[in-house]
């Protein structure tokens, strides 16, 4: 079901920033270990987090262990071919950075390693050539990102905060190489309305200060949103039953469908029929899949770009609107060079 999924999630600058499970780095193998943890925010955790998977990844480049390391281009081709995504190198400045960083997106970034900060070059010294990193999340206040570096020993030491202004410059010649992915962009999850309610239905919360309600945003459905611990019975009002499916799986509990919330603080996220929640939601007839215009609307612009491949990683023609996969326009930048990455640089 949504939000089952393994990573964790951190709060950061003032946002809950999604922390996929984390892979230390075979030798030589710092571009494909970042490519899948960055694929992994993409997919919620739901990609095997293990070395194999990188070697795996790897292979899928078409070729084995280059001279210089795998290049961006080889990353590129082996996210597309194993996972399905289509990315592109870009040049992102600073304020692009800010805004990606505020909003979900996570960077995979060739640097310089001398380059990097302190904290990061004393876990290999000698090394002089290239390294690929993760950034993810933004502090305003510090101007401060997290790295997740996969050279780290555990995944407790990775996420370090770094102000973005040291990492920038130690791209060097590869500032139009980075590649960069959204939370649950590839989730290919869909949301169906079962049935509408007009007036809303009350569904009431029996809180007690411990007992969690999760919400969910239909755009995130991998994550979420919030989690509520009413310290008394809370009343919300609910005008829609919707189910969240994954390719062809119902993700619909055991426990009840799903409630778009109407009005209020937490207007248009979804909560989960169950216990310790009553409402009627019994109706006459369902909807049989129908999508909620206002729904539909939200997302006709990144549903259109993403149609040809939704169609290809769901079999066939979806028969509801996708979320979480949508992705805007982009341009490939023009680079100086693309240069193999990480080789000799052993975890």
């Amino acid at each position: 079901m949504p939000g089952d999924r393994p990573g964790r999630l951190v709060d950061f600058g003032g946002r809950r920033v999604y922390f996929p499970p984390f892979v230390h780095q075979p030798p030589s193998l710092c571009t494909m270990t970042s490519a899948l943890m960055a694929a992994n925010v993409a997919r919620v955790g739901m990609l095997p987090a293990t070395q194999a998977e990188v070697k795996a990844l790897a292979a899928d480049s078409g070729h084995g262990l280059p001279p210089d390391g795998y290049s961006t281009r080889d990353m590129m081709r082996a996210l597309g071919k194993r996972y399905g995504l289509a990315v592109d190198n870009e040049t992102v400045s600073l304020d692009g950075w800010r805004s990606r960083l505020s909003n979900g997106w996570v960077g995979v970034l060739a640097v310089r390693f001398p380059r990097m900060p302190e904290q990061f070059t004393r876990r290999a010294p000698s090394f002089t050539g290239g390294h690929r990193i993760v950034i993810a999340g933004y502090r305003p206040k510090k101007d401060t990102t997290l790295v997740i570096d996969p050279l780290a020993p555990t995944g407790a030491e990775a996420g370090q905060e770094v102000e973005i202004g040291t990492l920038y410059p130690a791209m060097e010649d590869w500032v139009a190489w980075q590649v960069w992915l959204k939370e649950a962009e590839a989730v290919l999850t869909t949301l169906v309305i079962r049935l509408r309610f007009d007036p809303p239905r009350t569904a009431t919360l029996r809180g007690d200060g411990q007992r969690r309600f999760k919400l969910w945003n239909e755009s995130r459905p991998g994550l979420p949103e919030r989690v509520l611990r009413p310290p008394a019975d809370l009343t919300l009002e609910v005008d829609a039953k919707g189910q969240f499916r994954q390719g062809d799986d119902d993700l619909e509990p055991s426990g009840g469908p799903f409630m778009r919330i109407a009005g209020g603080e937490h207007d248009g996220l979804w909560l989960r029929a169950g216990a310790n929640i009553e409402v009627d939601l019994s109706a006459e007839r369902e909807e049989g899949g129908l999508v909620d215009d206002r729904f539909e609307e939200g997302f006709a612009a990144g549903i259109a770009s993403e149609r040809a491949s939704w169609n290809q990683w769901l079999g066939g023609a979806p028969a509801e609107v996708a979320v979480g996969a949508g992705r805007g326009s982009r341009r490939r930048a023009r680079g100086t060079g693309d240069d193999g990455i990480g080789e000799g640089l052993d975890g």
